[in-house]
């Protein structure tokens, strides 16, 4: 499973979020790159398109739909059966053959005792909630790991945001101190500690980087 953005600064906003949006496992959602655009992805379109494309929500929805379906079904009384009989089809004389058959239509239907009905009916309702709150908490479950991941993704980009520039601000301390050594207005010391400070900065923004 894995989740991947890049992070433009603002209040849960990602942008060109290259969305290797394969919360395949825990969140079922697959978004090719193809599909990916450049702009701002809020905690409100992952929740969106994670709703929209997790195959287990749509499997719950195709659930409830077919449990609709039954509960329709069985409050519908047992159908009329036909049937029918053939007879005197040798016959006599005149009437031998086809042209003397007797034919007897034969409508039926099984009546139901006992509030059969009724009872399936509420087994079928019954179902149909069960189907319902299993789909409802699979949502809930779905929609955490996504805040979940989400924030872990901007508290990462964040935290890169915060090492850019702190090795910018290393780099920039390098040069004025290299120039003040220069025309003889700091020791050499002080360039050597900036280049140590400066190195520190890419080290800490490399890890944030992994």
């Amino acid at each position: 499973m894995s989740c991947s953005f890049s992070y433009v600064r603002g209040p849960f906003a990602l942008r060109g979020f290259i969305i290797a949006f394969s919360l395949s496992a825990a969140l079922g959602v697959r978004v090719h790159a193809q599909e990916a655009s450049v702009g701002a992805l809020t905690l409100t379109d992952a929740v969106a398109l994670t709703l929209a494309r997790n195959p287990e929500l749509q499997a719950g929805g195709y659930t409830l739909r077919a449990a609709d379906a039954f509960i329709d079904e069985a409050g519908l009384s047992p159908p009329l059966v036909a049937g029918g009989e053939i007879e005197n089809f040798a016959g006599t004389g005149n009437l031998s053959g086809a042209q003397g058959a007797e034919t007897t239509l034969q409508l039926s239907r099984v009546i139901e005792l006992g509030g059969k009905l009724d009872a399936r009916v509420l087994a079928a309702g019954e179902a149909r909630a069960l189907a319902a709150v299993e789909r409802q908490a699979l949502r809930l479950d779905v929609l955490a790991e996504v805040a979940r991941r989400f924030t872990h993704v901007v508290s990462d980009q964040e935290q890169l945001a915060l090492t850019r520039r702190a090795t910018e601000l290393a780099e920039r301390t390098l040069d004025l101190t290299a120039e003040r050594v220069a025309v003889g207005r700091a020791p050499v010391t002080e360039q050597n500690r900036a280049e140590i400070a400066l190195a520190r900065a890419r080290i800490d923004e490399e890890h944030t980087k992994h």
